[in-house]
């Protein structure tokens, strides 16, 4: 049985994963070489099953990601234990669980400033039949601190970190294969299009929701469509619409400035009236019974402006266009050079986020040079967006991503509806005008922690030390 197969038979019988690796972690005196060593086993996690038993639409060329070994060429080094679960592959926040160090598989290029990114030793690599060693290392200036949970992650994430000090490094990249599904202009924003860009996507892989809303009214709209479960009738073209409920007992929000949010009870349809207040109705997803909640905020200044020229502004009235994290709703700033978290049920509750990034507050209808996406909330308190990460209680600039599928280079590409499922990432982008062919698919997204060993014990990497890491994975 071929690796791929093990590993789908494992997602499927909730076992566990067909490999194993091992860690080696050594502390030595820059002094007198004397060293400090601890070696642990780990569990690997499903991430890279989830992401290869979620083929949305069959559109996904997963050999990108092979050989395999691939998934496991970076690595994560945090200060306190994470939980040894086979699903508990969400990385976590730095405000929850510090990253100390990390590195990928090529050295921090001339001029980098970080203090946590570490080399690969090329030279002490080695590769079997069924084996796989790596080896890092953190002089001591790098990678200062404690050290108790090691991960292994793409290289990608281990070049970048979580907490990135080099702006021109993502952790994205396409899966998806040349395809025009579902390629429209939004310039044009329809109810069955609306259909074709579900707010999220059942477990099943053959339902979802998404939204409809106008001025005057709010439909919520069951969809059905192959997404991952695929039957006899239809195929990744065809989305059927199943049972809607709807209301009209919603205000009326300024069409370019409105957009929404969910969580598990609620809808919320909100839109930013000054620079401390948000407008909000929210809609009970049990009874559909609409309560308004406007919220004001003390020592805060909102961005107020529009989100999207008015012609194409309905798509942003059907798909989030800023995180919501579960407790944080994440805006931009008046200056839109930086982020401000608000809780959207508490007004004492809010947090200016450290950094600056250039954020496109304001998405313009013509003449857009990158691609605007709907933000991924990996965790709480860590969110991935089109060019830049939030982490804590600080923003990050990352480079900007690349589209799913774009046939050109994407400079009219206006925005794209992401939705995770598990570690996967589905894409359904929108494209500007009629040039080039843009469609829906997979984003392999490396925010994941692919194997999670914790040591016996909490190890501290000082200034008068090195600091080097021998990791094994075997496929057993």
């Amino acid at each position: 049985m071929k690796l791929i197969d093990k590993i789908a038979k494992a997602n499927q019988n909730n076992e566990t994963m067909y490999l194993k690796g091992h860690a080696r972690l050594v502390m030595e005196d820059v002094r007198d070489g004397s060293q400090k060593v601890i070696e642990s086993d780990n569990i690997v996690t499903n991430a890279l099953s989830s992401i290869l038993n979620h083929n949305h639409g069959l559109l996904n060329d997963y050999r990108t990601l092979m050989p395999f070994k691939k998934v496991y060429e970076g690595c994560l080094l945090f200060a306190d234990e994470i939980t040894a679960d086979s699903d508990n592959y969400n990385p976590p926040n730095q405000l929850v669980n510090s990253l100390t160090a990390h590195a990928g598989n090529t050295a921090p290029e001339q001029g980098y400033t970080g203090t946590r990114r570490g080399s690969p030793v090329r030279n002490e690599y080695d590769t079997g039949d069924d084996y796989y060693k790596q080896v890092w290392l953190w002089d001591n200036t790098q990678g200062l601190g404690f050290v108790r949970t090691i991960s292994l992650c793409g290289s990608s994430l281990g070049n970048m970190g979580l907490l990135p000090a080099d702006s021109s490094l993502n952790a994205w990249s396409s899966l998806a294969m040349s395809n025009e599904i579902g390629a429209i202009s939004c310039l044009t924003m329809t109810r069955t299009e609306a259909m074709k860009r579900p707010i999220s996507i059942d477990s099943d892989g053959k339902t979802g929701k998404a939204i409809w809303w106008t001025s005057s009214e709010f439909e919520e709209i069951t969809v059905i469509h192959d997404w991952n479960k695929y039957g006899i009738v239809r195929n990744n073209t065809t989305w059927t619409e199943g049972t809607s409920r709807s209301t009209d007992q919603i205000r009326s929000f300024t069409r370019g400035k409105a957009s929404l949010f969910e969580d598990d009870d609620y809808y919320y349809l909100y839109e930013v009236t000054d620079a401390t207040s948000l407008k909000i109705d929210k809609i009970n997803k049990s009874t559909f019974a609409v309560t308004q909640a406007d919220i004001s905020y003390s020592g805060i200044s909102l961005w107020t402006g529009s989100v999207a020229d008015n012609a194409g502004a309905y798509w942003l009235m059907c798909i989030p266009r800023f995180a919501y994290d579960g407790k944080y709703l994440y805006l931009p700033n008046s200056d839109a050079n930086g982020f401000i978290a608000v809780n959207p049920n508490d007004n004492s509750d809010k947090l200016v986020l450290d950094g600056t990034v250039s954020v496109r507050a304001s998405i313009p209808m013509a003449g857009l040079s990158s691609t605007c996406m709907r933000p991924i909330v990996i965790s709480q308190g860590l969110v991935y967006g089109e060019n830049y990460l939030i982490n804590g209680d600080t923003v990050y600039p990352i480079a900007n991503i690349v589209p799913a599928y774009d046939s050109e280079t994407a400079t009219r590409l206006r925005y794209m509806d992401t939705i995770r499922q598990g570690a996967s990432v589905y894409c359904m982008p929108f494209r500007g005008d009629t040039n080039g062919t843009r469609g829906q698919g997979d984003a392999y997204l490396q925010m994941t922690l692919n194997t999670i060993n914790v040591l016996p014990a909490q190890m501290e990497h000082k200034n008068n030390q090195t600091m080097r890491l021998e990791y094994t994975c075997t496929e057993v």
